[in-house]
């Protein structure tokens, strides 16, 4: 028994250090976190794992060990580094996450050379203590596997911070052993404990294939992908309660018109999915256009969806741009300007193929229909209108022809507010966006400015419309993600019977597209890409209504966090129902060994006691099938010395059985819930 016992108190040590040097190994090449030495970690963490197993190798051991720590954390304390240290690495992490979601820092202010050595030195003794308490004090793995999982959760926050793929290896190696050993170390027999360990070599060759199948260079993330799906199902879904509700109203239009509400624009969340890719012969910033609102009430834009209109370039084709999207989108995406025909229905294009692929002919004349605006297009709320002109007269007094006038406006409104995401909402009582925009709000994205643009144009006397879309920066022959990053809105207006783009958000990708001629759209991407401080912070897509402004797209990192992480976590999850299920099964089958009457005691025991000689081939006592008979057919109460027959066949029946191993001993708790 002995042998066992140390056995059992060495194998606690080395899964102890395994799980708290790779936890801590994971945060420090994760975060890339520097002034740590890897070694000193592994030799701090290996000496809590030996003290924790030599201490707990005695019965008061744990006190012993409490006593050790508080001596030793007043020790860290009064060095007076270990706080500088905790806020340092507080904010380094923080930082990571708000580069990445905009969070912001966590900035409790300390010394600039500052490391951050003595808190993940505590983390490693911790973990390493509380594998040695779970596994010699016979505790359920849970408590062991939550906290040494934590570093690695840390990392899966963002997909920048990387572990190495040893950290990595060696931590889901402890946790599966330790989660794999559970049941055997807390219920099975001390001579056990070497069939369990040996768990841990076809574990470490199924995990060192699963590492080498899908090396971390190759890992891909299919996340967006999948959001961009969900989003097309979403769609699919709309169209199709449509055409049902259309079917049971006889055929009526039921559809209500596309709408952005203005007062409920609050701050932006982002969403990466991609939407589409495009490719395009010239690299340069491609405007594609999704649909435009014709009416503004105070409080939001409706489109119309009655109106018809011509909106095509020249004859002479430039160049064709391909577009494709990820799942049947209801439009197709018009870039500026298409060559032949295209007719907007409602302000854009219906997509009624159901096309994913789809190419436009660009012109090198932008015509855009080269018919007059309609008066639509100058109405605004008669509230509005009052306050609007007197503004734009105001700003366009000096101007005289339209695409001065636009540029004035443009100007004007860019320089009214900063770019921020989280600006908040209009006043409760506000009943004109624009306004509380230009006189009240001191932020906005692209929807606030590209809305007061409109507003302004069309009080000046120019018509004018609100668009949707995406602003994508294009590279020559390759293809370019859409991602809902990108999406954005902008005014147009009109000018001579063509319809100009009016870029009036400060995150424009430059001063010269503000009021850029059709024929000018064509992409040039030396002289349309941003200088890098004029860029707003990372955008996000809108929640309801609008859409968020263009960003660069963030560098490309292996998503291994999001691919094989998934499938990590969804074996995880698997294994986690499955052991679930057993452990509820065997907390009922306990209730009922001891629930009731005697008698009702005695047939559910006789149950239970079936299936374990069922399972373990061993023979059932004839004398527990007479007390079941007993129990269940005579008047006669069973007592207690005749119950205690059963526990006492309970307690022998694995011995008498034939040896078995610790998988099947395994399998039989998760598949029959027998212990």
């Amino acid at each position: 028994m002995k042998r066992e016992a140390v056995f059992s108190h060495i194998t606690a040590a080395v899964l102890a250090w395994e799980l708290a040097f790779c936890g801590v190994g994971c945060l420090i090449s994760g975060f890339s976190l520097e002034g740590v030495k890897p070694a000193q970690m592994a030799a701090l963490c290996g000496g809590a794992a030996v003290l924790g197993s030599v201490c707990l190798y005695w019965k008061r051991g744990g006190l012993v060990l409490l006593c050790t720590g508080a001596l030793a954390a007043g020790f860290i304390w009064r060095g007076g580094t270990a706080w500088n240290e905790i806020k340092a690495l507080a904010y380094q992490i923080s930082s990571l996450y708000d580069n990445a979601y905009g969070w912001g820092q966590v900035d409790l202010g300390f010394p600039p050379d500052s490391g951050c050595a003595w808190p993940l030195g505590i983390l490693g003794v911790l973990t390493a203590l509380n594998v040695c308490r779970v596994m010699l004090r016979r505790k359920n793995a849970l408590w062991a596997v939550f906290p040494a999982a934590l570093p690695l959760a840390a990392c899966l926050v963002v997909t920048d911070t990387v572990p190495k793929t040893g950290y990595l290896f060696g931590l889901l190696l402890g946790i599966l052993v330790l989660l794999m050993t559970d049941w055997v170390r807390r219920f099975g027999r001390a001579e056990d404990a070497w069939q369990a360990a040996a768990l841990a070599i076809p574990t470490a060759a199924a995990l060192g294939i699963l590492f080498l199948a899908v090396p971390q260079k190759d890992y891909v993330n299919h996340v967006p992908e999948l959001e961009g799906q969900l989003v097309s199902l979403g769609e699919r879904l709309q169209s199709l309660t449509r055409t049902i509700s259309q079917k049971f109203t006889g055929g009526a239009d039921t559809e209500q018109p596309r709408r952005v509400d203005l007062e409920t624009l609050g701050p932006r969340v982002q969403w990466n999915y991609t939407v589409m890719q495009v490719t395009s012969p010239t690299g340069g910033a491609v405007y594609l256009r999704g649909g435009d609102y014709n009416t503004y009430s105070g409080t939001g834009w409706i489109a119309s969806e009655n109106r018809t209109e011509a909106f095509s370039g020249g004859a002479e084709t430039a160049h064709t741009l391909r577009i494709r999207t990820n799942g049947v989108k209801p439009v197709l995406f018009v870039p500026y300007y298409p060559a032949g025909e295209v007719t907007l229905t409602g302000g854009r294009l219906e997509n009624g193929q159901n096309l994913t692929d789809y190419s436009f002919m660009l012109a090198q004349q932008g015509e855009a229909g080269r018919a007059a605006a309609d008066a639509q297009y100058l109405q605004l709320p008669a509230e509005t209108l009052k306050w609007a002109k007197a503004l734009a007269n105001e700003i366009t007094a000096e101007q005289t022809t339209t695409g001065e006038k636009a540029q004035a406006i443009a100007a004007y409104v860019r320089s009214s507010a900063a770019y921020d995401l989280n600006t908040g909402r209009m006043n409760r009582d506000g009943t004109d966006f624009a306004r509380w925009f230009l006189e009240e709000s001191e932020t906005g994205y692209c929807v606030h400015f590209a809305t007061a643009a409109t507003v302004l144009l069309r009080a000046a006397g120019i018509p004018a419309r609100y668009v949707e879309g995406y602003l994508v920066t294009c590279r020559a022959d390759e293809e370019t993600a859409v991602t809902g990053e990108m999406a954005h809105a902008w005014a147009e207006y009109n000018s001579g019977g063509v319809w100009s783009i009016l870029e009036a958000t400060p995150s424009a990708p430059t001063e010269e597209l503000s009021t850029v001629p059709p024929a000018q759209i064509l992409p040039s991407f030396e002289s349309t890409e941003p200088a890098e401080s004029t860029r707003p912070p990372a955008s996000r897509n809108p929640a309801q209504g609008g859409t968020s402004d263009p960003q660069p797209a963030r560098k490309a990192l292996p998503g291994w966090a999001k691919t094989t992480g998934a499938a990590l976590l969804g074996a995880a999850l698997a294994s986690a129902a499955v052991w679930l299920q057993s452990e509820l099964r065997i907390r009922r089958k306990r209730t009922a060994w001891n629930r009731g009457q005697p008698n009702q005691q005695a047939l559910a025991r006789w149950a239970q006691v079936r299936q374990l000689a069922l399972v373990l081939h061993v023979p059932v006592p004839e004398s527990l099938h007479t007390l079941a008979q007993k129990a269940r057919f005579s008047q006669h109460t069973l007592t207690d010395g005749e119950l205690a027959e059963f526990d006492a066949f309970r307690a022998s029946a694995w011995a008498e059985a034939a040896p078995v191993n610790t998988l099947k001993k395994w399998l039989l708790r998760l598949v029959f819930a027998v212990e």
